[in-house]
C-alpha cells in the first residue's frame, strides 16, 4: 500500500541496472582508483596516468589524453558487458587469455602511447620534487586546478622549520615558474615604467640570465633582485609600494606565489597560506635558546645543565634548526643535536629512561633474576624465530634475553613521562624519577605477565598451525596467519614493539585464533577478506624492508603498520572490537603520510 517497509536498505546495483552498475564500477573503481586488484595491467595503467597527471600539474599544461573521460572510454571499449562489479572483474581477468590482457595495457594503446618525449632530468630540474632552501629540503606538491585554493605549488612546511625558512629564498619559487613570475611582476608596474624597460618577456630573460647569484639566495629575494636590475639596467626605480605584498596578492596569478602548508609534529595541518610572513607572525616560536656547551659522552647523572628546545645554526650562509636530545650511549647518555625533530623526540624519550636507570642504580641483568616466571619466559623465547626486519649490520638478539627485555620495558613504563620532550632540566628529571620509583614493582609484574601471555598464545597458535590436516584450499589464509605471527612475535619483539601497542598484542593473537576457528567452521568469506587485506599488507612489507635496508625510521610507517593489525581485527574478528576506528579509507590516508 505504498508504505515504506525497510528504508535505505543497501542492495546490489547490478540486478537493478547492469549497464548503470558497469558505468559506476568503471568510473569509481578503475578510473578513480577506488578498487584494489592484482590484475597485471591495472597497476601499470594507474602508474602511467599518475605520471602523466603529475607532469600535467608541473607543466601547467592540460593533457587531454589522460582526462577521466578518455580513461573511461579505454576501459569501456575493452571490458566485456558482463563486467559490472569487483567480483565479475576479478573473474574475467583471471580467466582471460594473455592476448586479451595485453590489450588492457594503456601504454600499448593510442592515445596513451603517443606521448611527447619528455626529458625527465630537465623536468625535475625545472619542477623539482623538493625545494632546497636555507639548507633544508622542503617537499613540494603540484596542483593544476585554476581557480581552486590549492592551485600551483604547495610547500610542505613543518612548524619546527618555520623560523628557519628565509622569505627571500622562497620568493624565487621553482625554476620552471620563475620566468612567468618575473613577467607578471613587470606587467604589474605602471604603464610608463613598462614602456621604459621594454617587452616583459625579453626583460625577464635578461634578468634571469644575469642573476644566478640572486637565485641562489638573497635576503631581498626575487623582488628585490629584480628592482636592483631595473635600476641598474634601465634607471627605473621601483618603489616598495608597487610590489608590496598586498598589491601582489591582487596582481599576481595565484599559481605564481608559493603556497605553504604548515604541519604539526604529527602531520596535522595547522594552516595553509600563500603569505609566509603572516604564517610566521601566527606560529613562529620565540628565538631559540643558545646551544648548550659541549658535553662529554656517557653521562650517568644530569650534570650538563638545561637543554634548549631547539638551536639555530649557520651552515654555508643558510640557517637551520637542530634539536638537543639525550641519546643512549653505553650505560649512560650523551647530549646530541639532531636535525630531525621526530627522531630527536624518540631518542630523547629512550635517553630519559636510560638516565633514570643509571641514577637509580638499576642493572637490568641483575634485576632480570627477579622477573616472575623467568624460566618459562626463557623456554618460550627459545622457540621464537629471528626478527623479520633488521637494519644493515644489526645483530640477531638471540635467545635468553626476554627477562632483560622485560626489565627494560618495565623501567620504561615506570619512568615514562606524559611528554618526554618537556623534560629538559635537572628539576624536571628529578620529578620524573620521584614519580617513577613507586611504580617500578607493579610495572615489572605487569610487563612480565603481558610477555608470558603473548608468548603462550603465540606458541599455541604455532602448534595449531603446524599440526596439519588443513584443506589445501585454506593454505593462503593459513600462510597469512603464519606471516602475521612472524611479524608480531620474534626474538627481541618486546623492545621493538611500541609501548602503546604492547597491551594489544594479546588481542591480535586472540583475533588470529578466532580466525582459525571460523576458518574451520567454513571460512565466513575469509578468502574475500584476505583479498582486501593483502595489497595493504604487501605495500607495508615492501616499504618496511626498503626502510630497514637504509636504516631509515618513519613514524608514519609505524603508525600504518599497527593500524593494519586493527584492520585485521575488523575484517576477521569484528566481535573482538578495535582500539580505534579503522577502514580501508583510513588506511589509505595513513599510507599517504608514509615517506617514500
Amino acid at each position: 500500500y505504498a508504505l515504506t517497509v525497510t528504508p535505505r536498505r543497501r542492495v546490489r546495483f547490478a540486478p537493478v541496472s547492469r549497464a548503470g552498475a558497469r558505468e559506476v564500477f568503471i568510473r569509481g573503481a578503475l578510473v578513480d582508483g577506488r578498487f584494489e586488484s592484482r590484475a597485471p595491467f591495472l597497476a601499470a595503467n594507474r602508474a602511467l596516468v599518475s605520471e602523466r597527471r603529475a607532469r600535467e600539474a608541473r607543466l601547467r599544461r592540460p593533457d587531454p589524453d589522460i582526462a577521466d573521460e578518455r580513461v573511461f572510454e579505454f576501459y569501456d571499449a575493452r571490458l566485456p558487458e558482463t563486467v559490472c562489479d569487483g567480483a565479475s572483474f576479478e573473474a574475467w581477468w583471471r580467466a582471460a587469455p594473455p592476448r586479451v590482457l595485453a590489450r588492457m595495457q594503456m601504454a600499448q594503446a593510442a592515445p596513451f602511447s603517443g606521448t611527447e618525449a619528455v626529458d625527465a632530468h630537465a623536468l625535475e630540474r625545472r619542477f623539482p620534487a623538493r625545494l632546497d632552501v636555507s639548507g633544508l629540503q622542503l617537499a613540494l606538491d603540484y596542483r593544476f586546478r585554476p581557480g581552486d585554493a590549492d592551485d600551483g605549488v604547495t610547500v610542505q612546511l613543518p612548524r619546527e622549520l618555520l623560523a628557519a625558512v628565509n622569505a627571500g629564498d622562497m620568493e624565487w619559487g621553482v625554476p620552471g615558474l620563475q620566468h612567468d613570475k618575473v613577467v607578471a611582476l613587470l606587467r604589474a608596474l605602471p604603464k610608463a615604467m613598462r614602456r621604459q624597460v621594454g617587452p616583459a618577456p625579453d626583460v625577464a630573460d635578461a634578468f634571469l640570465a644575469s642573476a644566478p647569484q640572486d637565485a641562489a639566495g638573497s635576503e631581498r629575494g626575487l623582488v628585490g633582485a629584480l628592482a636592483r636590475f631595473l635600476d641598474t639596467r634601465f634607471g627605473v626605480t621601483v618603489g616598495d609600494e608597487l610590489w608590496s605584498a598586498e598589491r601582489l596578492d591582487r596582481r599576481l596569478p595565484a599559481h605564481l606565489r608559493l603556497r605553504y602548508r604548515l604541519l604539526d609534529g604529527d602531520g596535522t595541518v595547522l594552516a595553509e597560506d600563500r603569505d609566509l610572513e603572516r604564517l610566521k607572525r601566527r606560529f613562529a616560536r620565540g628565538a631559540a635558546r643558545e646551544a648548550p656547551a659541549a658535553v662529554r659522552d656517557g653521562h650517568r647523572r644530569w650534570d650538563f645543565g638545561a637543554l634548549a628546545q631547539s638551536v639555530t645554526v649557520e651552515r654555508g650562509g643558510t640557517r637551520g634548526l637542530l634539536y638537543p636530545a639525550l641519546v643512549v650511549h653505553g650505560d649512560g647518555v650523551s647530549v646530541e643535536s639532531i636535525e630531525d625533530l621526530d627522531r630527536a623526540r624518540r631518542l630523547h624519550a629512550a635517553g630519559l629512561v636510560q638516565l633514570a636507570m643509571a641514577e637509580e642504580g638499576i642493572e637490568p641483568d641483575r634485576l632480570a633474576r627477579e622477573v616472575p616466571q623467568r624460566d618459562r619466559l626463557g623456554l618460550l623465547e627459545a622457540l621464537l624465530p629471528p626478527p623479520p626486519l633488521a637494519a644493515p649490520g644489526a645483530a640477531d638478539p638471540g635467545g635468553a634475553r626476554i627477562a632483560v627485555d622485560v626489565v627494560r620495558a618495565a623501567v620504561a613504563d615506570a619512568w615514562r613521562a606524559d611528554d618526554p620532550w618537556s623534560v629538559r632540566d635537572a628539576a624536571a628529571f628529578a620529578a620524573l624519577r620521584a614519580a617513577g620509583r613507586p611504580r617500578m614493582a607493579g610495572s615489572l609484574q605487569q610487563v612480565a605477565a603481558q610477555a608470558l601471555d603473548v608468548l603462550e598464545r603465540h606458541h599455541a597458535l604455532r602448534v595449531r598451525l603446524e599440526a596439519g590436516g588443513w584443506p589445501e584450499a585454506w593454505q593462503p589464509n593459513l600462510d597469512d596467519v603464519r606471516e602475521q605471527l612472524r611479524w608480531l612475535v620474534y626474538r627481541g619483539f618486546l623492545p621493538a614493539t611500541p609501548a602503546a601497542q604492547r597491551p594489544r598484542l594479546a588481542a591480535y593473537l586472540e583475533a588470529a585464533s578466532r580466525r582459525l576457528d571460523k576458518l574451520a567452521r567454513g571460512g565466513a568469506r575469509d578468502t574475500d577478506k584476505l583479498a582486501e587485506l593483502r595489497p595493504a599488507w604487501e605495500r607495508y612489507v615492501a616499504r618496511a624492508r626498503a626502510h630497514a635496508a637504509r636504516g631509515h625510521e618513519d613514524p608514519a610507517l609505524t603508525r600504518y603498520r599497527w593500524l593494519l593489525e586493527e584492520f585485521r581485527i575488523s575484517l576477521f574478528c569484528q566481535e573482538l572490537g578495535t582500539a580505534e576506528r579503522v577502514s580501508r579509507q583510513r588506511l589509505d590516508r595513513a599510507w599517504a603520510a608514509v615517506a617514500a
